[in-house]
């Protein structure tokens, strides 16, 4: 079983982000196995979602919703 850090979830769902190939590559070889991310992970990855989301290039159908705090949830949800 392997840990994933906020870095690398971020990294593995957002091209262009530093790291992204090597963050793919990390989950993808780890698929085969099982990975886990810690409470405090998914804390961080909500803070940094939050205050970074205007950045990211996520799908449109993310893209067009105008309530914030249900865009930063799905938004969360589709980096996990």
């Amino acid at each position: 079983m392997s840990y994933l850090d906020t870095s690398v979830i971020i990294a593995y769902r957002i091209e262009g982000y530093p790291h992204h190939n090597k963050a793919v590559n990390i989950v993808e070889k780890l698929r085969q196995d099982k990975f886990y991310g810690s409470p405090i992970t998914l804390v961080e990855l909500y803070s940094v979602i939050s205050r970074n989301i205007q950045i990211y290039r996520l799908p449109p159908r993310i893209e067009e919703i105008t309530n914030h705090k249900i865009k930063l949830l799905i938004t969360v949800k589709y980096f996990l």
